[in-house]
């Protein structure tokens, strides 16, 4: 009580279930931690995906914990008896605590930072670009796991996640109420999977429509760990071709395998196609879709209306996906509260304002 009279907020540390069904009664509780104890050196800290969902049905915002952010060496670690200085898998720790919608925690050594990867998670500001709902893990997930077992390691359990957006449609727009993109996450699986249509539509819950065309787009992905490739579609726009998604063209995920370094993952976006285009937010970051840059669209017959939040003097790259012509159309903005496209021609004519 002193917390909430105080305006304050408190976070939970490795709650039990007891306590997180007590937070219903404490309104300064909002958030709490899903993992065990952050440690380098590759290992299954970062997989929350199933915690989580107890999490969200209590409105509790999940927390990942710290990470490493610089997979280089961070020399006299006091982790360096049991593991590596190292974190080889910086991108889904990063990844993972972006979707989580609690807070992003860089805790590298002074001047090893990758500001790079961290900037991916937030605007200039240091406000953290999340999505509405956070990773939770897919349905039919859990139709995989071996019946009967009282306990599994994470690499046991398919790891296996997804996250969405939603965004008010301004008044106006072709379609009223909601529009909502969706994110879908895969690491070290055990073997490939596909991700359906009828997937999608568990997480659009009442906004879900059916008639709907919509695109998916791979954003970021390390598939072979054995010549790693790692992809980041903000560096590879031009190149990028989306698929159509729908009832009988579902996503294939190929990120099998579990490794203790370097494990493959993979990061999707499925977006809703109005007027032939896909908004596909700030493909620079993680979460390129979030409410908290993006306020509000409204979509009509003649194209977008985008509601932007940014910080002063901040850059700002949004896209779209022209599904006619099979190609990313970047749209650059110096200084942006709203950004105009004018779709009606066929083409895609932006102006920043």
């Amino acid at each position: 009580d002193a917390v909430f009279e105080l305006d304050l907020r408190l976070q939970y540390c490795m709650a039990l279930p007891r306590h997180l069904m007590l937070s219903v009664m404490l309104p300064a509780v909002t958030e709490a931690r899903v993992t065990g104890d952050y440690q380098p050196g590759g290992g299954d800290q970062w997989a929350y995906g199933y915690t989580s969902l107890l999490h969200v049905a209590l409105k509790l915002r999940p927390f990942k914990d710290n990470f490493w952010s610089s997979d280089l060496e961070q020399p006299d670690c006091h982790y360096k008896e049991k593991h590596q200085c190292i974190e080889p898998n910086s991108d889904i720790q990063a990844i993972v605590s972006a979707f989580s919608t609690g807070p992003v925690a860089p805790s590298d050594k002074i001047n090893f930072i990758n500001s790079t990867r961290v900037y991916r998670t937030v605007n200039a500001g240091g406000v953290v670009l999340s999505p509405s709902q956070p990773f939770m893990v897919v349905d039919k997930a859990l139709t995989m796991l071996t019946p009967g077992a009282w306990w599994r390691e994470a690499e046991d359990m398919p790891q296996w996640y997804s996250a969405s957006t939603y965004l008010t449609l301004g008044a106006g727009s072709g379609s009223s109420g909601m529009a909502y993109w969706q994110y879908v996450f895969a690491a070290g699986m055990p073997a490939a999977v596909e991700y359906t249509h009828s997937d999608y539509k568990r997480g659009g819950g009442d906004i879900y429509d059916n008639s709907q065309p919509l695109v998916a787009i791979k954003t970021y992905a390390r598939i072979n760990t054995a010549a790693v490739s790692t992809f980041y579609v903000a560096d590879a726009a031009a190149d990028v071709v989306g698929t159509q998604f729908g009832p009988d063209t579902p996503i294939e995920m190929e990120s099998r395998g579990w490794y203790a370094m370097s494990q493959p993952y993979e990061l999707w976006l499925i977006a809703p196609v109005y007027n032939k285009f896909a908004f596909l937010g700030e493909l620079g970051k993680y979460v390129s879709v979030s409410d908290k840059r993006i306020s509000n669209v409204t979509i009509t017959d003649q194209g977008y209306d985008i509601s932007v939040f940014a910080v002063r003097t901040e850059r700002v790259e949004l896209a779209f996906y022209d599904v006619a012509a099979h190609q990313v159309v970047p749209v650059p903005c110096n200084v942006v509260r709203r950004v105009q496209c004018r779709t009606s021609t066929g083409k895609l004519d932006c102006a920043c304002a």
